[in-house]
């Protein structure tokens, strides 16, 4: 349950994130279908790759997100969801087996 962290916005499966007490932004890929919320700013997460994930709590954005400006949360926003929607739009044709 979030009572400090808003979500401001959320689309295709992320969510940015507003912390008034700081006044700074994040984004978090979310699946409310399994309560969770998963990194993907560009520097969060692990070193190794992959994605750090927590519930869908003030505690766990903070786990699994940095916080940063409006406007480059907003631009990472806005990038995650067109590339969401450009994969799920895409056409994927496999390639043909041999005769």
């Amino acid at each position: 349950m979030l009572t400090e962290i808003e979500i401001i916005r959320e689309e295709s499966g992320y969510a940015l994130c507003h912390n008034p007490k700081s006044d700074k932004f994040t984004v978090v890929q979310i699946s409310r279908d399994k309560g969770q919320v998963y990194s993907t700013m560009p520097t969060d997460g692990p070193s190794d790759g992959g994605q750090w994930f927590a519930a869908i709590t003030d505690a766990g954005i903070r786990y699994v997100a940095g916080w940063y400006s409006r406007s480059y949360a907003q631009r990472i926003f806005r990038e995650r969801v067109a590339e969401s929607l450009l994969m799920a739009n895409s056409f994927y044709e496999p390639p043909l087996q041999g005769r």
